[in-house]
């Protein structure tokens, strides 16, 4: 029997959760995204919340 290669997809997430004050839930988004996208607020290890890993295919081992 030989061996086969497999496609794993490995999918993390992280999440944190950060205090807003804002006049509003939207604003508040604005806000955060703003903060997130200037890379003032940053998701690292320590924000880890799950790991999933899933199978995504075979590799044809006729096209190495």
């Amino acid at each position: 029997i030989m061996a086969k290669k497999y496609i794993i997809e490995i999918e993390e997430t992280l999440s944190k959760r950060i205090y807003i004050t804002a006049d509003s839930e939207e604003d508040a988004l604005k806000i955060i995204r703003r903060q997130y996208y200037n890379t003032n607020v940053v998701l690292d290890e320590n924000d880890f919340n799950h790991v999933e890993f899933k199978v995504i295919g075979e590799k044809d081992s006729k096209s190495e």
